[in-house]
């Protein structure tokens, strides 16, 4: 679970804005002043706030790898996806890339699709290192 405890903050107004501060976060960066700013200002940042971070990550990662839309559910059968939508400018090179770094990824017209088993058993961590992938691509120069 991924929200900030009334442990960690009881006020409702300062609660309020830290969600607002995590919401406006554009940058890795941003998340790590963050971080160090709740440790600062609230002590030790507990399990739950920590797995607010690594959402918020996520959806960075996502945004720089042109992924409009990121989700989990459970199919008939109780397989656990992680559904990717691209978007409108997602580049080939990208698609190779994240199918280099793992070839289990499945592609359905705009959709991106993996189980969490062939993410891993940290399956959080493969999906990060899916959307870096598909965010270097992007990153990268173009040739001339």
């Amino acid at each position: 679970t991924a929200f900030i405890p009334d442990s960690y903050i009881s006020e409702s107004r300062e609660k309020i804005n830290a969600y607002q501060r995590l919401s406006s976060a554009t940058r890795m960066e941003d998340l790590t002043e963050l971080e160090q700013e709740f440790h600062e200002d609230y002590g030790a940042v507990p399990l739950e706030v920590k797995n607010l971070f690594k959402v918020l990550e996520l959806k960075i990662l996502a945004r720089q790898g042109d992924i409009t839309a990121l989700r989990t559910f459970v199919e008939s059968g109780g397989i656990k996806l992680v559904v990717l939508t691209m978007g409108k400018n997602m580049k080939p090179e990208q698609i190779f890339k994240l199918l280099e770094q793992n070839p289990q990824w499945k592609i359905t017209g705009t959709t991106l699709r993996i189980s969490m088993q062939a993410l891993g058993f940290q399956w959080g961590e493969g999906l990060r290192e899916s959307l870096v992938a598909l965010g270097k691509v992007i990153q990268q120069p173009k040739k001339s």
